[in-house]
């Protein structure tokens, strides 16, 4: 009885294993048919949306049909114009080529002409050298019998009604021409040599105008890109000059804000400067409207910033504190800290107050150690804390 109940129970575990087995194969499959399944409803709804297209594709094609047969109806409309308008364009062409045959008829005979009146060209240039050398022998004539300009006495006797002109008109004119030709007098025999001197002069003169203009427009095209340059570094200046002062202003009044602003003109090279302010807890205003002490500190803040964008090997401060109080003194004296740290300037402080005497590294005063004998004195203050340590 034990073998068989041993028996039993090894076979309800294969079963039980088997059945374990089935239920995780179930589950796998159980999972591959949820993942098709989510599949498939994913497919359905895009078959859904394809579907809903193709139905409004059908909705608007629908129309196609009659549109091309209206189509079709206009095409065969403009093939008859096209037809009519290719019937007329082959009546034209007709009418063209038969003008175009009496074009090359007429081009014919018009060779022909100009052959003939190029041999009259040739017997026309050969009758006025001809003439050309008689005039040049009336000219020389005239001038020696005459002593007169042939423009001149062509002018005279050429136009149409001399051929009117009796003996005696003729012979009054030439002598008007000569009694003209006695007053002008004696014959200046420099005047070629001087006219070909002032000539000289006037080229000198023309060609210098034209080196001083050529000089005129290098030095105004210099300007203007000295300008040009200028305007960009002043820009570039400006805004870092702007940037740093800002951040001075702020530490300095340990609040507010303040900026600066080119006005009075939109060109930076001839733009005033305009220094706008807000100390903490005042409406923003000019520099002019500040107290003493606060335009000390806004001017300090613009010096500086000047300083950090290009700085200095030695600057002098002469009595900048003397408007301010102890605190604004603390102030000042914290920020030329802050700017030896920042920069190799060598800042020379000419003070009375004893504040800022005492945050010197080194000192030099004058004193009278006998009367009328003045006496320079230093004191390294760096040197005599280290020596008191």
């Amino acid at each position: 009885e034990l073998r068989t109940e041993k028996a039993n129970f090894d076979k309800l575990t294969d079963d039980k294993n088997s059945l374990r087995d089935r239920k995780e194969e179930i589950e796998i499959n159980r999972s591959k048919w949820k993942a098709q399944s989510e599949i498939a409803i994913e497919r359905k709804s895009s078959i859904q949306a394809r579907i809903e297209s193709l139905k409004l594709e059908i909705e608007k094609t629908s129309s196609l049909p009659g549109d091309l047969e209206n189509s079709k109806e206009v095409i065969d409309r403009k093939m008859k114009v096209t037809e009519k308008e290719l019937v007329e364009a082959r009546d034209t062409l007709a009418s063209v080529e038969g003008a175009l045959r009496k074009l090359q008829t007429r081009n014919k005979e018009l060779i022909a002409e100009l052959g003939s009146e190029r041999e009259n060209q040739v017997r026309l240039t050969t009758k006025k050298e001809s003439l050309a050398g008689n005039i040049a022998e009336l000219d020389v004539r005239i001038k020696n019998e005459y002593n007169l300009n042939f423009e001149k006495f062509y002018d005279e006797f050429s136009n149409d009604q001399m051929k009117n002109f009796s003996q005696m008109e003729i012979e009054t004119r030439l002598e008007r021409q000569i009694r003209f030709r006695d007053n002008l007098g004696s014959v200046n025999l420099r005047a070629e040599q001087d006219a070909k001197e002032i000539k000289d002069e006037l080229e000198t003169t023309l060609s210098e105008r034209n080196d001083v203009l050529e000089a005129i427009e290098k030095l105004n095209a210099a300007v203007r890109s000295i300008n040009k340059d200028g305007r960009q570094k002043l820009i570039e200046a400006f805004n870092e000059v702007n940037k740093t002062f800002q951040t001075l202003f702020t530490r300095l009044f340990q609040g507010g804000k303040a900026e600066l602003a080119l006005v009075d003109s939109t060109d930076p090279l001839e733009a005033g400067l305009e220094i706008m302010c807000q100390p903490p807890g005042k409406k923003v205003t000019t520099i002019s409207l500040l107290s003493g002490g606060e335009q000390t500190l806004t001017a300090l803040a613009l010096i500086f910033a000047v300083f950090l964008s290009n700085p200095s090997p030695i600057c002098l401060m002469d009595e900048v504190d003397a408007p301010l109080d102890d605190a604004n003194i603390e102030k000042y004296c914290d920020l030329l800290d802050f700017m030896t740290r920042e920069t190799n300037t060598r800042f020379i402080v000419i003070t009375h107050n004893i504040i800022t005497i005492t945050r010197m590294d080194r000192l030099f005063g004058v004193t009278m150690g006998e009367p009328g004998v003045s006496q320079l004195v230093g004191v390294d203050l760096t040197r005599a804390e280290e020596l008191i340590n």
